[in-house]
């Protein structure tokens, strides 16, 4: 299967959702930039894993010198998203991922 890759230099919304109740619930990663929206099905344990390695790459990037992003040391109220995932239409499920910056 080839490799698909979905690039979003500056997103609206990055959120992780859930669909269905406990127990029988799917998981998504949802981005959108405009009026383009991916929706990415993915397991519990690596909606888990994304979030301590996002968390741990912002860590790193406060450390970095010069750095020319504001990285708050916790997330301000004004950023906190718990609405429900937009319209999901999803596109695959996850396999393996990575995460760069």
């Amino acid at each position: 299967m080839p490799t698909r890759v979905h690039e979003f230099a500056w997103p609206d919304r990055v959120v992780v959702g859930t669909i269905g109740l406990p127990g029988a619930r799917t998981f998504y990663l949802q981005v959108r930039a405009g009026t383009q929206m991916v929706s990415i099905a993915l397991e519990k344990q690596q909606s888990a894993l994304l979030a301590e390695k996002i968390d741990e790459m912002l860590d790193q990037l406060i450390t970095v010198e010069g750095n020319p992003f504001s990285v708050p040391t916790s997330t301000p109220l004004e950023l906190v998203d718990n609405d429900q995932l937009e319209a999901v239409q999803e596109q695959f499920r996850t396999g393996a991922m990575s995460l760069g910056w």
